[in-house]
C-alpha cells in the first residue's frame, strides 16, 4: 500500500504538480473512507449487533435522502476533463483498497480471531487448525 501511495505521490506531482496536492487528498479521502467498509465487512463477535444497528440506519439514509439527492446528480462536470476521471477513478480504486486492507487486517491478523479459528490442544506437538463453527 505505502508503494502504490510512492508511486501516486510521484507520478501525479510529475504529470502536474498544481494539481497534485487535490488529487492526494482525493485518494487519501477514499481511502479513509474506505477503512470503516473493511471493518463493516469484517465484524468481531462483539461488534456484530452493534454493527447491524449501524447498518440499518446508514441503509434508511441512503434510501430515503441519498436516492432523492442521487436524481439531481449530474456527473458531467467531474468528466469533463482527463484529470477529473482520473481522480475519480483514483478515489473509488483508494476506496477499494482501504476496505481490502481493513478486512484482511482484521480477519487474518487479529490475535482475537486467531484463537477462534485455531484450537490450541495442551500438547503442542498435536495442535491443528480447526475452523470454528459459525
Amino acid at each position: 500500500m505505502l508503494f502504490l501511495w510512492l508511486l501516486l505521490m510521484g507520478l501525479t506531482y510529475w504529470l502536474s504538480p498544481r494539481d497534485a496536492p487535490l488529487t492526494w487528498i482525493i485518494c487519501l479521502t477514499g481511502n479513509i473512507l474506505g477503512i470503516p467498509l473493511g471493518m463493516m465487512a469484517s465484524p468481531l463477535e462483539r461488534e456484530g449487533t452493534h454493527f447491524r444497528a449501524i447498518g440499518g440506519w446508514i441503509a434508511s439514509f441512503a434510501s430515503g435522502y441519498l436516492l432523492s439527492k442521487l436524481e439531481q446528480f449530474d456527473p458531467s462536470p467531474m468528466l469533463k476533463d482527463e484529470i477529473s476521471i482520473g481522480r475519480s477513478l483514483a478515489f473509488v480504486a483508494f476506496l477499494i483498497l482501504g476496505a481490502i486492507q481493513t478486512f484482511v487486517l482484521r480477519s487474518y491478523l487479529d490475535s482475537e480471531r486467531a484463537r477462534d479459528f485455531y484450537l490450541v490442544p495442551e500438547d503442542k506437538d498435536a495442535a491443528q487448525p480447526v475452523e470454528a463453527s459459525a
